[in-house]
């Protein structure tokens, strides 16, 4: 029988609380701990390889090398992409430059975005359907030019009915 140092004692006790924690989150550790020697078995970390493997390193992430090129090529692209991506805000009557957060970002803010939304919901030249009125500035789906003329046509619709 080995004997531990209470330092080795220690942090086999840290480990095994750490991993009732984990457990008791649903987390487990990706590393699993063999019980030969230093021996850890090991899932990778590349999405799509469902490969586990043994080693003597807790630290290694990958199953072989054309994995961890893997990866690394997929981070290479990634910041070659955000790196040459700054483009003009596509609101109008706004020139200014940003960098987008996801690839379909063509907004420089919120502020923006919600200009462009409600440019493109206006319709020049339709009319109340109650008064007659040109409801230029309006959204597209707007039928009345008020609240009141909504509710005059209502009372309208319904003295026809009865």
């Amino acid at each position: 029988m080995v004997k531990k140092s209470r330092d080795q004692l220690r942090y086999e006790q840290e480990m095994v609380e750490r991993r009732r924690q984990f457990s008791a989150r649903g987390i487990a550790h990706p590393a699993v701990p063999l019980g030969k020697g230093e021996l850890w078995r090991i899932a990778c970390e590349r999405p799509g390889c469902s490969e586990t493997f043994v080693t003597g390193a807790k630290q290694r992430r990958f199953c072989s090398a054309a994995c961890r090129r893997n990866v690394e090529a997929v981070v290479k692209k990634r910041l070659e992409w955000w790196e040459r991506r700054e483009q003009t805000c596509a609101a109008p009557n706004c020139a200014e430059t940003f960098l987008p957060v996801q690839a379909a970002h063509r907004f420089c803010s919120s502020k923006c975005q919600q200009r462009a939304y409600r440019a493109a919901g206006k319709l020049n030249g339709t009319q109340c359907a109650h008064c007659g009125v040109d409801m230029q500035g309006r959204t597209a789906r707007a039928k009345y030019c008020s609240p009141r003329c909504q509710v005059a046509a209502s009372r309208q619709r319904r003295k026809e009915v009865h």
